[in-house]
């Protein structure tokens, strides 16, 4: 056996195993990535009205708790998630409402709407450091 013959399948599986943990991680990056849980910024866009606050999601077994607090308002929500979206029904007081979110960069971007709403509004969440 030449040098040459021993050299060529230490490369090869070296390769393999560089381009295994490169595609391990790369994978944990993209799921940590769409993982909702954690805090937020949040800014939200009414129909002529801009709000700020702030989000907090945790984990409860398949479901999601999410609380936003704006103002002095806080608003409690469940949440489940699929592969795309977050959906998460929310409440405060009396009202109560929906919301549907896909992971955007470094956060995610949703439409929602309260029972009696005839538009649909938006929201950002941006996470925080």
């Amino acid at each position: 056996m030449t040098a040459i013959s021993t050299v060529r399948p230490l490369r090869r599986d070296v390769c393999c195993f560089l381009g295994s943990g490169l595609a391990l991680a790369l994978c944990t990056t993209t799921a940590h990535a769409d993982d909702p849980v954690g805090p937020y910024d949040v800014t939200g866009y009414l129909i002529n009205l801009t709000y700020e606050g702030t989000v907090q999601v945790e984990r409860d077994g398949e479901t999601f708790r999410v609380k936003w607090t704006i103002s002095d308002v806080t608003w409690e929500g469940i949440g489940i998630r699929d592969t795309a979206s977050l959906a998460v029904a929310y409440r405060s007081g009396d009202t109560v409402g929906l919301a549907v979110y896909s992971a955007s960069g470094a956060g995610w971007e949703g439409k929602f709407a309260a029972l009696g709403d005839q538009q649909l509004r938006a929201e950002k969440w941006k996470r925080r450091r």
